[in-house]
């Protein structure tokens, strides 16, 4: 009003004749003109500090005297400000103390501080800040100076408002921007890990929050599994990634999962709830968003910052509004990663018969079967054994993996007391553990890496019988699903019968080689060659033909049993051990004597040539009797 009462007296002078005397003098006219560009200069600054520099040089060349402007900095920051503090909290000189506390112009003329004058910076009500101009020598402000301040207060605080106004219109159509950009990454991207890491730092970015992290709530599990977070950078440290452990109804985070609300906590130090963090020590204050699709909760948005009350209702809507596209992304990413995976099993099952068919090379078979598995869906131990009940042990065939090179000739003892697998052979069941820790039945790998915490043991089974095992081991808890199991179980059915065909293929390329041999020697005899070659081509094709580290023939003559042929030891050694141990070529007698070949047990006497070699009670031996018709 002041401004448009000049302008009008100006053209009323303009009218006016010479002779009329003039209420308004050019330097004031002047003044308030510079005071009208004052409001232009502050919008058109783009940085606070700057705005506040204008206030000043207007200010200084208006009135004489040294001038302070202090601005209530909470009033105006905004989330997204990268630049440090630049006012105190409160004013420090004693005139903008006094005029901010009474709201009015204060004046102070003494003889030890000079001159000075402060008035608040004020709009509706509200202090935005305030001047100080001080004379330590000067003459006292007269009244028209003291109007200018006035004005000049007035239009600063109306021009600080509205560029702050401005600025608001400007921040919240960042936010907006922020809505959609995050909407485009959330169409674009269906991996959750990915799209977490990318939403976390366009908001922290966008609001610049002092950390954003993303939890997504695991199935069948009060766990919550960190995805991504993005944090502030910090003066003289590197920009941090900080990944923080939660279970549900644990601290502000699972306590919003539990209760499926969101949490605004504007003072952290007083609510019990929160959980202090040494990663991050600046917290004031935080807000919890669930992450839902309707009343199902997949997870959380995490947001805190390093000031008190920094969550303007504002900025809360623009959070509920990211959350919920977070959801529907997380949502969608995981319909995809289960139709991806069930695809992938479909493909696995499908590949395995494949392979299992093309060949019927058994280490071949699975060698290719753990390989797929490992490459398919990336579990870090793959392993697969076959199962002998008659020499009760498992023995390892192929695998995948760290352990796959150190588990070549491992074999377990099928009568061992614990062992998922030995368990699973046993039983003929699945067995699976998602935890170790928790099964009495699980015992940790002898051979490296002994970081397992998962385990999917399933056995190969043709015609009820266990033929052999698949082994998956997993370094995360939770690592297998039903579905798993379910796909598994259809690959160890194809794989048992791999086993099984493989089995009669190498039976049939050993009954062909079997008899090749029988030829062999049924050639040497029919060409009457010597009884001495015919035995040493008996025993060179029983070594092709069997697993056989010592053999011999014993033929009768004059009612003694005496070695002819041996291999794998010293004749005159075992001779000796026969004369040394008579009670031992007694076995050998019975066998003559018997009607079909004889396996010793581990309680039977040991005999000749296992005296010979040294073994132990519990080793392999066989003995044939050779007749023809009745005659031994």
């Amino acid at each position: 009003r002041k401004l448009a009462d000049h302008d009008q007296a100006e053209g009323i002078n303009r009218m006016s004749s010479a002779s009329q005397p003039s209420t308004t003098q050019p330097s004031e006219l002047w003044d308030w003109r510079q005071l009208a560009s004052l409001g232009e200069q502050i919008r058109n600054e783009d940085s606070f500090s700057a705005q506040r520099d204008r206030i000043v040089a207007m200010t200084s060349r208006l009135i004489n005297g040294d001038v302070d402007v202090w601005l209530n900095e909470s009033i105006f920051r905004l989330p997204d400000w990268e630049d440090g503090k630049i006012f105190p909290p409160q004013p420090t000189l004693d005139g903008m103390k006094r005029a901010v506390k009474t709201g009015k112009l204060h004046t102070q003329n003494t003889a030890s501080r000079g001159t000075l004058a402060g008035i608040p910076l004020e709009d509706q009500g509200i202090t935005l800040g305030a001047i100080q101009i001080t004379r330590p020598k000067g003459a006292v402000f007269s009244s028209e100076e003291l109007n200018l301040l006035q004005g000049l207060a007035q239009m600063a605080a109306m021009s600080l408002v509205a560029s702050h106004r401005a600025e608001v219109e400007q921040f919240r159509l960042r936010q907006l921007n922020l809505v959609r950009e995050v909407s485009t990454q959330i169409a674009n991207v269906l991996d959750v890990d990915e799209l977490s890491a990318r939403v976390t730092k366009l908001i922290q970015k966008t609001f610049n929050y002092y950390y954003v992290a993303i939890f997504t709530l695991e199935s069948n599990s009060n766990a919550l599994r960190f995805r991504s977070s993005a944090v502030a950078p910090r003066k003289g440290r590197k920009k941090a990634f900080i990944a923080l452990e939660v279970e549900e109804g644990q601290g502000l985070i699972g306590e919003a999962v539990s209760l499926g609300k969101q949490i605004v906590c504007d003072d952290v130090r007083a609510d019990p709830r929160y959980r202090f963090m040494d990663s991050l020590p600046e917290t004031k204050s935080e807000v919890v968003i669930p992450l839902k699709i309707e009343d199902r909760v997949l997870g959380v948005l995490d947001v805190q910052s390093n000031a008190l009350h920094a969550f303007h209702p504002n900025d809360l809507l623009i959070l509920l509004a990211l959350a919920d596209n977070i959801a529907r992304a997380v949502d969608g990413a995981r319909l995809y990663s289960r139709l991806r995976r069930r695809a992938d099993q479909l493909t696995l099952v499908s590949e395995v018969s494949k392979s299992v068919t093309s060949t019927l090379n058994l280490s071949t078979i699975m060698r290719e079967a753990a390989n797929l598995i490992h490459d398919k869906f990336g579990y870090p131990h793959v392993s697969l054994f076959t199962v002998h009940p008659n020499r009760r042990i498992i023995a390892y065939e192929a695998g995948s993996g760290k352990r796959s090179k150190k588990l070549e000739g491992f074999t377990l003892s099928l009568d061992n007391t614990a062992g998922i697998m030995v368990w699973t052979a046993r039983l003929g069941r699945t067995i699976l553990v998602n935890d170790v820790t928790t099964d009495d039945r699980y015992v940790p790998s002898p051979l490296p890496p002994k970081n397992t915490r998962s385990e999917l043991c399933v056995p190969l089974l043709f015609n009820d019988k266990v033929v052999g095992l698949l082994d998956i081991q997993s370094d995360k808890v939770n690592a297998f699903s039903e579905d798993d199991q379910l796909m598994f179980e259809a690959v160890a059915d194809t794989m048992a019968a791999a086993i099984r065909n493989a089995d009669l293929y190498r039976s049939e390329q050993w009954r062909r080689q079997i008899s090749d041999s029988l030829r062999e020697v049924a050639g040497l005899v029919s060409d009457n060659v010597g009884v001495d070659e015919v035995l040493e081509t008996i025993l060179s094709e029983l070594d092709r033909n069997l697993p056989i580290d010592i053999s011999a023939v014993w033929l009768l003559q004059d009612g003694d049993l005496c070695l002819s042929a041996v291999h794998g030891a010293d004749a005159n050694q075992l001779e000796s051990v026969c004369i040394s141990n008579p009670d031992s070529i007694y076995s050998m007698a019975d066998a003559l004597m018997a009607d079909v070949p004889v396996i010793r047990r581990p309680d039977d006497p040991i005999w000749p040539s296992g005296l010979t070699a040294g073994y132990v009670s519990n080793y392999s031996s066989i003995a044939a009797p050779l007749r023809v018709g009745d005659r031994p």
